[in-house]
């Protein structure tokens, strides 16, 4: 009788040993859960940073060709086919300068907000920036133009 009991015994784990190890993969999902989440978010935020270079470098070409900036993206030889953000030309572009706005479409509330801009403050320099905001609350992503000079507005940074 005492041999047979040995036998059941050691069969299975106790409740014990099965509540730690619940409690170790638990630990481990919390601390590795918000790593995943900011790389989903940059890798989204990767695609507004590309589609502002493309549109960018569209809005320069465009500029060299007709002396002017485009008014829209339908002018630009440019497509763009955004996932996560909506983009567009930012108000009505100057002599001097054209805005670009890449902003999280419906349901990403939780990404950032990206500008571009394209300068030609004389005929023989053409200068470019693109700034992301500091963080997805509020507004930032925003591009300043001071005496045809680009700059990242307040809350924002410069990416490019």
């Amino acid at each position: 009788m005492l041999m047979l009991n040995l036998l059941y015994r050691n069969k299975g784990f106790t409740l014990i040993e099965l509540l730690v190890a619940i409690v170790i993969i638990g630990a481990l999902g919390a601390i590795a859960l918000p790593s995943y989440l900011n790389q989903a978010s940059k890798a989204k935020g990767s695609e507004a940073k590309s589609h502002l270079g493309n549109i960018k470098t569209a809005q320069a070409a465009y500029r060299l060709e007709t002396n002017a900036f485009a008014t829209s993206l339908g002018d630009l030889d440019v497509r763009v086919t955004g996932k996560f953000y909506t983009y567009s030309v930012e108000g009505t572009p100057t002599s001097l300068y054209a805005e670009h706005r890449a902003v999280p479409g419906a349901g990403n509330n939780d990404l950032r907000r990206y500008a571009s801009a394209v300068s030609q403050p004389n005929e023989s320099v053409l200068t470019s920036v693109i700034c992301q905001s500091d963080s997805s609350l509020g507004s930032g992503g925003t591009v300043n133009v001071v005496d045809t000079t680009l700059a990242c507005d307040t809350g924002s940074s410069k990416i490019d």
